[in-house]
């Protein structure tokens, strides 16, 4: 069961991947078609932008969905604070066992 599950993950994981090598070609022939006949010097990001594509360094819906659940979840920075503080004191005391643990044996 968990091999079948495994395999049918690979297999859509490879489709993805294959249908994103594909957009990638296509988009690299439209961009080379496009550069011959209008012979101007203007990026591919540019090009790409007033085509609709989004870039993977730009604003897209994709990335301002992450952007704002990470917003929700992410604590503020007093609580950051608290938080690392309560990791330092926890690592420290730990550190502390682990010490008198070493000295015991």
């Amino acid at each position: 069961m968990m091999d079948e599950r495994r395999s049918k993950w690979e297999e859509e994981r490879w489709k993805r991947e294959e249908e994103w090598r594909m957009m990638q070609e296509q988009r690299e022939e439209e961009w080379k078609e496009w550069q011959e006949t209008e012979q101007c010097e203007t990026t591919p990001q540019q090009v790409q932008a007033s085509a609709g594509y989004a870039s993977r360094e730009g604003d897209n819906n994709d990335n301002n969905i992450i952007m704002r659940l990470h917003d929700e979840i992410y604590p503020e920075q007093t609580e950051l604070g608290d938080i690392k503080k309560i990791v330092k004191v926890t690592e420290d005391n730990l550190k502390t066992i682990s010490d008198k643990m070493r000295e015991e044996t």
